[in-house]
């Protein structure tokens, strides 16, 4: 136990000292213990077996692990859309348009129905009877309004269709990578220029969808699979931004 505990002391000081020496680094570093505080151990246990199974100098461990709280927060950012007329952008990450265009239509044909029965049900006296007795006049007014409205809203949102001269996309029509792909690829090659040796290029073994062929990849992808969430692992989408990242130049004196 006294080991764990001065393990986070020791992570906690590098953090605050990068805060000062790099203005940029203090936003991460808030970032880094509102995470700890829900489940730094986590991020020590990966730090572990990480270190281990890629040889990471044990100079570098406490700048790994910093680079993991990091790399999990920038996997958290948010997918932006735009099903504008000048820009036509869904991620990879998130729904496709086919199938949230048949959840809108859906929901249109639902909600139409339902306002059909409705429209039957009022002309029941019972029907009206039981709304008035329980003071809901207005109520039901309202509300059968506001499900007009809702047929319309679904079915017009159902009818957008991607203009053919708009912006967005990829190449062969694929959609394209959400952008902390591309800052997570980045962040890690930098730490691998900054502290590691060898090639910064990621390259796969021949027939193998993401089996790393040299020591970077090798990582790149380890760290990935275990920042993932579970259920959202997506190395398709992971191995075509890597595919797409160039080699990183050292520094002379690095």
């Amino acid at each position: 136990m006294a080991r764990k505990r001065t393990a986070d002391h020791d992570t906690l000081r590098y953090l605050e000292e990068e805060a000062l020496r790099d203005p940029d680094f203090a936003s991460q570093s808030r970032i880094a213990r509102e995470m700890m505080k829900a489940g730094y151990a986590h991020f020590v246990a990966h730090n572990g077996e990480l270190t281990k199974a890629h040889i990471i100098p044990l100079s570098a461990t406490q700048e790994h692990l910093a680079l993991l709280v990091d790399l999990s927060s920038i996997m958290g950012q948010p997918s932006a859309v735009s099903l504008s007329a000048q820009e036509w952008s869904i991620p990879s990450d998130l729904d496709g348009w086919k199938p949230t265009r048949e959840q809108l239509a859906s929901l249109a044909s639902t909600a139409e129905e339902l306002a059909r029965e409705i429209d039957v049900a009022v002309g029941s006296e019972t029907f009206c009877a039981a709304i008035s007795e329980i003071g809901a006049e207005n109520r039901f007014q309202h509300g059968l309004a506001a499900l007009n409205d809702l047929v319309e809203v679904f079915a017009v949102a159902a009818s957008l269709r991607k203009p053919t001269n708009a912006k967005g996309g990829g190449a062969g029509g694929r959609r394209r990578n959400p952008h902390w792909v591309r800052e997570f690829v980045v962040a890690a090659q930098t730490f691998w220029v900054k502290c590691m040796s060898g090639g910064t290029k990621p390259t796969f073994l021949k027939g193998q969808a993401s089996e790393g062929a040299n020591a970077f990849t090798k990582w790149i992808v380890d760290l990935y699979r275990r920042l993932a969430p579970p259920g959202t692992t997506n190395l398709a989408m992971f191995r075509t931004e890597l595919e797409r990242l160039p080699a990183m130049r050292r520094r002379p004196n690095s």
